[in-house]
């Protein structure tokens, strides 16, 4: 684990190191670059934080957070921070 520095590698130790017993559980996640996910990066992902290497099903289990028309209007930025989402 000596890459598991950083990024969603880390976040996999973690989660392992302190979720035991919640494989049967949804992943969660935000993403600030919505456009530039791919499949490969979020079999990745999910395999990562999960700790078993993905599958269709286990990529299945991963629900997105996707801010609605409120939430960017409370933020920091109001509307001017939302300007990228469709």
């Amino acid at each position: 684990l000596e890459n598991c520095g950083y990024g969603h590698l880390r976040l996999g130790r973690a989660v392992r190191d302190h979720a035991a017993g919640c494989s049967d559980k949804p992943i969660i996640a935000q993403f600030s670059s919505f456009g530039s996910l791919t499949n490969k990066f979020l079999c990745d992902f999910v395999g990562a934080v999960s700790g078993v290497p993905c599958d269709n099903g286990l990529v299945g289990r991963l629900k997105i957070v996707y801010p609605t028309v409120d939430t960017i209007r409370r933020s920091f930025l109001g509307y001017l921070g939302g300007g990228c989402i469709p």
